[in-house]
């Protein structure tokens, strides 16, 4: 195992924050500079569902702190969908096509086609399944950060 699984999760959870933070940040090349940051690939904030939401909503909540607006795109039919924010981050609220295999790609495809008219300084992708559509804001001049946060590869239902 890598070292830094050793770490505990709270203590592995802040060093990727700091490491996302400092990137987002440098982007601008500018502490003080007040970005716009998208968040898609996940099912929405708040956490109700596994760790990708979880360290989304970490990371755009402490991002909303610091004084940036973050857009977090969320899948409409949970109990949260009269929600306008959660902890200081706007929800923009899609469907998806509600089937094992085609919601999270269904959400994120709308996520990708909406992103671009927001435009964005920076979109946080999570989940390495949908890297493929991160062309589309890519091809359109945004800049992508693919967060996969997990070894997919060895978990039973994906390896």
């Amino acid at each position: 195992m890598p070292k830094i699984q050793r770490l505990t999760i709270d203590g592995y959870f802040l060093l990727r924050f700091g490491k996302i933070l400092a990137l987002y940040e440098g982007l601008s090349g500018s502490h003080h500079t007040i970005m716009k940051i998208a968040i898609l690939g996940i099912r929405g904030v708040p956490a109700r569902y596994g760790g990708l939401e979880t360290c989304a909503e970490e990371i755009g909540a402490r991002l909303a702190a610091r004084g940036h607006e973050v857009l977090c795109y969320c899948r409409r039919g949970t109990e949260d969908d009269a929600l306008e924010s959660y902890r200081g981050i706007q929800r923009v609220m899609l469907p998806a096509m509600r089937h094992k295999l085609t919601e999270t790609y269904s959400h994120s495809l709308m996520a990708c086609c909406h992103v671009v008219t927001q435009k964005p300084d920076v979109v946080l992708a999570f989940n390495p399944a949908i890297s493929t559509l991160c062309v589309i804001p890519k091809l359109l001049g945004q800049r992508i950060v693919l967060n996969p946060n997990g070894y997919d590869w060895r978990r039973a239902k994906w390896g």
